[in-house]
C-alpha cells in the first residue's frame, strides 16, 4: 500500500511540473489552427473556449501537484517531493500568467479579422 501511494504520489508532483507547459504549447498550436475558421464565422468562441480548457487542465495539475503526500519516505525523498511540488506550484503559477497574456489578442481576434 505504501508503494501504491508512492507512485501517486510522484505521478502527481510530475503532472505539476509537466502539463502546465505541455498545456500551453496544445493551447498554442489548437489556437493557432482556429483561427482561420473563427475568423471566417466571425465568432472568437472556440479560441476563448481552448483557453479557459488550457486554464483548468493547468490548475488542476497544480492542484494535484501541491496536494500530493510529500512526507513519506527517507530524509532525501521528502526534501525531493517538497522541491518538485514547489516546482510545480512556480511552473503553474508562471504558465497561468503566460496563457493569459497570450489569450489578451485572442479576445480582440474579433476585431482584426477581415
Amino acid at each position: 500500500m505504501g508503494a501504491a501511494a508512492h507512485l501517486k504520489s510522484d505521478w502527481a508532483l510530475w503532472a505539476a511540473i509537466l502539463v502546465p507547459p505541455m498545456a500551453w504549447a496544445g493551447d498554442l498550436t489548437i489556437s493557432y489552427a482556429l483561427v482561420r475558421w473563427s475568423c471566417n464565422h466571425h465568432t472568437t468562441t472556440p479560441v476563448q473556449m481552448v483557453t479557459v480548457a488550457t486554464l483548468v487542465v493547468i490548475v488542476a495539475a497544480g492542484i494535484a501537484g501541491w496536494t500530493a503526500d510529500r512526507e513519506r519516505g527517507p530524509r532525501t525523498e521528502v526534501e525531493r517531493a517538497k522541491f518538485m511540488a514547489t516546482l510545480g506550484a512556480l511552473t503553474t503559477v508562471l504558465f497561468i500568467v503566460v496563457t493569459i497574456a497570450m489569450a489578451i489578442p485572442k479576445w480582440a481576434l474579433h476585431n482584426v479579422c477581415v
